[in-house]
């Protein structure tokens, strides 16, 4: 039997089997979300005029656009690889804020 919680979860397409341009979405709405919490984590740490953290996390928000502007529009394993990493880096950030 299954339980009224499991029955609410809709699946979610495996995304080796997204179209290329659905894939190409998926993927870079990953790293506007993961850009939106480190923009946060940079506004709470200028808050706090915690200058190490400011740049420790603009560093990484350059990277993320350096690494989402890269990513060729054809190159469906990065798009994968970096968007399953950028989704754990998301959650994991969440933590913090």
């Amino acid at each position: 039997m299954t339980s009224v919680a499991a029955s609410r979860i809709t699946p979610t397409p495996m995304l080796e089997n997204l179209d290329d341009s659905t894939l190409y979405d998926v993927f870079f709405e990953s790293g506007t979300m993961l850009g939106g919490y480190l923009q946060s984590l940079m506004d709470s740490a200028e808050a706090s005029n915690d200058d190490d953290a400011y740049r420790r996390w603009f560093a990484e928000s350059l990277e993320l656009n350096r690494h989402r502007m890269n990513t060729k529009h054809s190159d469906r394993e990065e798009q994968i690889r970096l968007k399953r990493e950028w989704d754990d880096r998301r959650r994991y950030l969440k933590t913090l804020l």
